[in-house]
């Protein structure tokens, strides 16, 4: 009776065995793969531990050296481990070669008259003293009185180059101490001279009058200028009508006001033609490319011609030669 017990379990345990022989040829177990190491699929919870156990195990280490896991999917690398992995020298060279690309692309970018005329106004005003020159910025007037008078506009470079001859009379008999600076050279007129009333009211013809009108006509055209730029769907008729209203409009007769409004209503030209000309181009040639290099000049003039007539305001009102009378 033992035997055939012992006879029965041997048959059972080669059955069970050819059975698993089977079983692994027709579906074969598969391997189990460890998880990867990648932060972004491991469970937050997961990680959570890891990263407390790694902190009983070793010492404390600061935000800016550890991957930084805030969900499942997402993790963030400290840009000083990044820093660290790329020398000096290198990262020092590419940052040169960097600048020297932009330089290089600054250099070959089509320029325009009006990147002449903002390299003459560059020198004009003295950021650290706040002074204006006066040298510098007669030059300068003379540089944009002769272009006005190239895109077409004959009678605004007259009114200026008539307002600059008033003011070189002064400076041509002034001291050379006291006519270096735009607030010098008004102080001398007002003080030695003696030929200006309180108030503003400035006798004419004068230097200080000059310069008045000189920096009226560019704060017009800085007007006019910016919104050429803020809005290229806007007449520029419309455009030039708008300046004139905010700074000259105000100081103008009934007659200058009527003579201003018709000559903006009917002679200002379409964009493009406006455009062309300030650029210094021919309007059948002037394309895409032209109008890029206009547009990114005339931003820079304005922009220097910000601080310049910000100062030359501030110098009228401290030596109280801002006349406001109407002409």
């Amino acid at each position: 009776m033992k035997n055939r017990n012992n006879v029965i379990i041997f048959m059972v345990l080669t059955t069970i065995h050819s059975v698993r022989a089977v079983r692994e040829q027709v579906w074969p177990t598969p391997q189990m793969t460890p998880l990867p190491v990648f932060p972004i699929l491991h469970d937050t919870k997961y990680n959570n531990n890891v990263k407390k156990k790694k902190r009983n195990k070793k010492k404390k280490k600061g935000p800016n050296e550890n991957v930084n896991i805030h969900s499942k999917f997402k993790f963030q690398i400290s840009p000083s481990i990044i820093m660290k992995s790329v020398p000096l020298s290198l990262f020092r060279r590419q940052q040169k070669a960097v600048g020297e690309q932009s330089a290089v692309e600054e250099q070959t970018r089509m320029k325009t008259q009006l990147n002449t005329l903002t390299q003459c106004f560059t020198h004009v005003h003295d950021g650290e003293n706040g002074d204006i020159d006066v040298k510098e910025l007669l030059q300068a007037c003379r540089s944009f009185a002769e272009a006005t008078r190239n895109s077409g506009q004959r009678g605004v470079a007259r009114d200026m180059e008539s307002n600059i001859r008033k003011v070189e009379a002064l400076y041509d008999v002034a001291p050379p101490d006291r006519r270096k600076s735009l607030s010098s050279l008004l102080q001398f007129e007002r003080d030695e001279m003696d030929i200006h009333g309180p108030g503003g009211l400035l006798q004419d013809p004068s230097a200080a009058v000059g310069f008045l009108w000189i920096r009226r006509s560019l704060a017009f055209q800085s007007e006019m200028y910016k919104g050429v730029l803020r809005d290229p769907t806007k007449e520029p008729k419309k455009i030039a009508l708008d300046a004139y209203a905010s700074q000259l409009d105000p100081f103008h007769n009934w007659a200058l006001r009527k003579l201003y409004v018709t000559s903006f209503s009917s002679m200002t030209p379409p964009r493009k033609e406006m455009l062309s000309r300030m650029g210094g181009f021919d309007t059948k040639e002037f394309g895409p490319e032209e109008e890029n290099a206009t547009l990114q000049d005339l931003q820079e003039l304005v922009k220097v011609w910000q601080p310049i007539l910000e100062e030359w305001t501030k110098t009228y009102q401290a030596l109280d030669l801002e006349d406001t009378r109407r002409v």
